[in-house]
C-alpha cells in the first residue's frame, strides 16, 4: 500500500436494498429502515446477476440476537468467521470444518447474491435451504449466460417436507440485455467490485441498512 492510499476516502457500500425469499408470502421483500417494516415485491422480479458470495445467517435463541458472518468467495477455502450480533460467541474456520458449531449457535449457510436492478440500482438477494437448490440448478448448466441476460423469477414453487408446506423462487431466464444495459451493467459492476475490494476482502462488515428480527431469519 502507498502512501498516498492511507489517506483515501474507502467506497461507501453501494447496495441499495437486501432482498430475502418469504416462503410464506411467495415473493421477495426488503427491510425499509426508514418504515421499520418489510416491504414485499410485486412479481415477476427481474435482475441481473453481478456477483456471487457465501456467508452465514440465522438466529440465537439463547442470546436474542442475529448471528452473521463475513462473505467468502470459495465456501470450501476461504476462512469464515461466524459472530452474533450481541454476546462474545464466535467461530472461525473453513465452513466444513466448523459446520456443527455454526448449526448450535443457530447459523445456516446463506447464498449472497448482489444483483442490478433494472432501475440500474445495486441491490443484494439472500437465499437459503431448498432456495439455493433452486438456484444452483437453474445456473449449473448455464453459468455462461448469467452476465448477459436478465433473470426472472415470476412464480413461485410450492413443496411439502413431512407436514411443512413452504415455497422457493423459480428462477428463469427473461432476455438479452440491451447494449446500453450492457454498460450500465458494467459500471454497476465496477461499482461494487471497487467496494468489495475495499470492505468484504479484509473484514466482517455489518451491514447498518439491515435490520434482523426473526421474521427475517425464519
Amino acid at each position: 500500500m502507498s502512501r498516498q492510499a492511507e489517506f483515501q476516502t474507502q467506497s461507501s457500500n453501494p447496495t441499495k436494498y437486501y432482498f430475502e425469499w418469504k416462503s410464506d408470502d411467495k415473493t421477495f421483500a426488503y427491510y425499509d429502515k426508514e418504515k421499520k417494516e418489510n416491504v414485499k415485491i410485486e412479481l415477476p422480479f427481474k435482475f441481473l446477476t453481478l456477483m456471487e458470495f457465501h456467508t452465514i445467517k440465522g438466529w440465537n435463541d439463547k442470546n436474542q440476537s442475529g448471528v452473521y458472518s463475513n462473505e467468502v468467495k470459495s465456501i470450501g477455502n476461504d476462512e469464515i468467521n461466524v459472530r452474533l450480533f450481541k454476546g462474545n460467541q464466535s467461530v472461525k474456520g473453513i465452513y466444513k470444518d466448523i459446520k456443527e458449531t455454526i448449526v448450535a449457535m443457530g447459523g445456516h449457510y446463506t447464498k449472497s447474491i448482489y444483483i442490478m436492478l433494472e432501475s440500474g440500482e445495486i441491490a443484494n438477494v439472500n437465499i437459503k435451504g431448498s432456495s439455493v437448490q433452486s438456484w444452483g440448478d437453474f445456473t449449473q448448466k448455464s453459468r455462461s449466460r448469467l452476465s448477459d441476460e436478465w433473470i426472472q423469477v415470476s412464480n413461485a414453487i410450492e413443496l411439502k417436507k413431512g407436514k411443512v408446506e413452504y415455497s422457493i423462487p423459480e428462477f428463469k431466464f427473461a432476455h438479452t440485455l440491451s447494449a446500453d444495459q450492457a454498460i450500465q451493467a458494467d459500471n454497476a459492476y465496477n461499482e461494487l467490485r471497487k467496494y468489495i475490494d475495499s470492505y468484504l476482502a479484509k473484514s466482517i462488515e455489518v451491514i447498518e441498512d439491515e435490520e434482523v428480527s426473526v421474521e427475517d431469519i425464519f
